[in-house]
């Protein structure tokens, strides 16, 4: 719980302008975890990737299961299942989500609404490591169409 306070702090003082950052942690089966980021105003992409690197228990197909969803400041959805809830939402306008079966699975986000967003992270299966990567990419400057 302190290392969550941590991040929230860290990110008030010096939000993610453009680039990226991870979040690493850890998770038993069927726990969730919650992390918060801030998009910064003029943000033209975001994408959230979930990573498990490793794992304490493999499942009979030698796999870990972890599900991502991602929520905006206005508390739409897009995703996969979480702790409460089993339907994998697109809610947020101009996302797309890779899919629960991905790996590593992603949520990308056209023109994201600024503010704080939430990353749930759920162990559908398994135990171990994991590392959400938040990648923002800020707008381009007028008269540039790169």
């Amino acid at each position: 719980m302190l290392r969550h306070v941590f991040s929230l702090l860290l990110m008030a003082v010096a939000p993610n302008l453009g680039g990226a950052q991870t979040i690493q942690d850890s998770l038993a089966g069927k726990a969730c975890n919650e992390h918060t980021f801030v998009v910064a105003p003029g943000t033209q992409a975001l994408t959230v990737t979930l990573s498990t690197p490793s794992a304490t228990y493999f499942d009979t197909y030698g796999t870990t299961d972890f599900d991502l969803r991602v929520s905006d400041p206005q508390g739409r959805r897009t995703g996969g299942w979480t702790c409460s809830n089993s339907t994998a939402p697109t809610e947020i306008p101009g996302a797309t989500y890779n899919g629960l079966s991905a790996s590593p699975e992603s949520v990308g986000v056209r023109s994201p609404t600024p503010g704080q967003w939430t990353v749930t992270v759920w162990a559908y299966l398994g135990s171990g490591a994991y590392a959400v990567s938040v990648d923002q990419r800020p707008s381009l400057p007028p008269g540039d169409d790169r």
